[in-house]
């Protein structure tokens, strides 16, 4: 334990001291040959923030502006979801983040994590919400007015 934490401290201070740039320079000499073909999927998207694969094989993800969906991978359609709340867009902030219940292929359960704003200012919020169909609802706040800015939330 003691060996890793010495070397856990050692491989740090490199970094912080900018011993890190030796080894890049090192890698960026190297010649690596692209064997991996990039094609675009999905276009017009703003900002994706979250992906997440459902236990349906369907691909969920969240885009900045607010928006939730799911994309089938066998037909390649995208289906947006009705009832996502209006998420405060600004800089960094927006629909920040999701994630699917364990049990989600039985509850429908579905966490968002989004920017807000009120009387208090800026704020990020964590909410449950039942996915049926293609709509949102009984949104159920777990975690609200956490502190938020325009950057970093």
């Amino acid at each position: 334990m003691k060996r890793h934490l010495i070397g856990f401290m050692l491989a740090t201070s490199l970094l912080l001291s900018g011993h890190c740039s030796v080894v890049a320079r090192a890698f960026a000499d190297e010649e690596i040959s692209p064997k991996i073909a990039v094609t675009p999927v999905l276009k017009g998207l703003d900002h994706p923030w979250t992906l997440v694969f459902g236990p349906d094989g369907q691909l969920y993800f969240t885009e900045r502006s607010g928006r939730f969906s799911r994309w089938d991978l066998h037909s390649a359609k995208a289906v947006s979801f009705s009832g996502v709340p209006k998420p405060r867009v600004q800089g960094e902030a927006g629909l920040l983040g999701m994630a699917l219940d364990p049990d989600f292929a039985k509850n429908g359960f579905v966490y968002l994590c989004y920017s807000t704003s009120d009387a208090n200012g800026a704020g990020n919020r964590v909410s449950r919400f039942h996915l049926d169909g293609e709509k949102l609802s009984g949104e159920k706040a777990l975690l609200d007015r956490m502190p938020g800015a325009r950057y970093h939330n």
